[in-house]
């Protein structure tokens, strides 16, 4: 994965970045990492120093939310840097309500209930959890972008964690030490080590990651940043 490291190396929040990366790590522990609770991925020859494989663990975990985020980055400065025939999309109270009413129950269930059908409801379950309340308390949000007719960072976000799952794939079939899928629905259809169905998780993955991150921001500023309009805030 020395690539991937390589990628994301060139931003120096990917240290500080690893304290949002723990969201997920805490998240997934419970269902993922206990052996007979494996539901959708399996690592391969991994570092038998278990403290050694903790630091390669943090370091791997660490370049995830820069690399999505400096390509999304990219990308809105060039691909989708012009905005065009904006379509706003303005959701009611009751709607914010139920999008986090949705996002809670999705992060919930598959804590409660583990099961491999599950699995797809963690990528957007943060999404309806959190965006509404980043929207609601002023900070920036998909939500608010949508309801003033401006979807550039949703599709820099989308595009990006396509890129970046595209590559992590690629790195991680040659590699050594590498993970692999037991995926319930076309599991054997297979691009590099990932189920082609899987590709679609990373979109949205990438979304989520940044919407974290932005709430964990509000959690640790005590206002808003003036330049809303871009990835890193």
């Amino acid at each position: 994965m020395s690539e991937w490291w390589t990628y994301t190396l060139a931003d120096i929040k990917s240290f500080s970045l690893q304290t949002y990366y723990r969201l997920f790590e805490l998240y997934n522990a419970p269902r993922f990492w206990k052996s007979n609770l494996e539901l959708w991925w399996h690592y391969h020859n991994l570092e038998p120093n278990p403290y050694l494989r903790r630091v390669g663990y943090d370091w791997a975990f660490a370049t995830i939310f820069p690399a999505m985020f400096e390509t999304a980055a990219l990308l809105r400065a060039s691909i989708f840097s012009r905005q065009i025939a904006p379509i706003s999309i303005r959701p009611s109270r009751l709607t914010l309500v139920l999008m986090f009413a949705f996002g809670a129950v999705g992060a919930l269930v598959p804590l409660l209930f583990p099961s491999v059908w599950y699995a797809p409801v963690v990528w957007l379950a943060f999404i309806f959890l959190l965006d509404p309340l980043n929207a609601r308390r002023g900070w920036p949000s998909i939500t608010g972008d949508l309801a003033r007719g401006d979807w550039r960072r949703l599709w820099s976000l989308l595009v990006s964690g396509l890129v970046c799952g595209v590559l992590w794939e690629f790195w991680n079939y040659w590699s050594l030490s590498k993970w692999t899928y037991t995926v319930p629905y076309f599991g054997n259809v297979k691009v590099f080590e990932m189920p082609v169905l899987g590709y679609l998780g990373f979109p949205p993955f990438a979304v989520e990651c940044w919407v974290i991150y932005v709430f964990c921001r509000s959690l640790l500023t005590a206002r808003p940043p003036e330049d809303s309009n871009s990835i890193w805030i």
